[in-house]
């Protein structure tokens, strides 16, 4: 490495941030994969439902989608508030693991040793299955949607027929 890849390699050690991948792709995968290894305390991430917290767990690494595109998160990384667009969310167990979620969208705040995403929905799985466990996560919507609506025309129109039978007895 030259004088200038040295420095570059040193100031993106020091502000965290993700430009090393763009000015090295070759190797910004060696460097991630190192990274994760090193023996890092791991991050804790706490995925939360609007009404429960669906998962609490230690990973190693955070990969997910923001409208400004794919990042990473490692244990040593700066804090960071994003948004998150539907799509994939990966994460790597202390095992080494690399397990898979479908997310509706969210928010990802990154504080400490600390990953918080607060999503409405969350679909853990294997990455060949989601779409499936995706689609009959929404057709289970589709249905209560359809039974709340069937039951709101229901009270609309109970409504209606004793309104016009008060005004039929005035």
């Amino acid at each position: 490495m030259d004088f200038n890849e040295n420095l570059f390699l040193f100031c993106c050690n020091i502000c965290q941030g993700g430009a090393w991948k763009y000015a090295f792709p070759g190797r910004a995968r060696e460097r991630e994969t190192k990274d994760a290894k090193k023996g890092d305390n791991p991050v804790k991430l706490k995925i939360c439902h609007p009404s429960e917290i669906f998962m609490d767990t230690a990973v190693n690494k955070v990969v997910a989608e923001s409208p400004n595109g794919n990042f990473c998160i490692l244990p040593r990384h700066i804090d960071t508030v994003m948004a998150l667009v539907p799509g994939i969310l990966a994460y790597f167990n202390d095992a080494g693991e690399e397990l898979f979620l479908a997310i509706n969208g969210g928010i990802l705040v990154k504080q400490g040793d600390k990953v918080l995403i607060a999503t409405r929905m969350a679909i853990k799985g294997e990455l060949g299955t989601l779409r499936k466990k995706v689609k009959e996560f929404m057709d289970e919507v589709d249905e209560k949607e359809r039974k709340t609506l069937s039951s709101l025309v229901r009270l609309e129109a109970d409504f209606i027929h004793r309104f016009l039978e008060i005004g039929k007895n005035v």
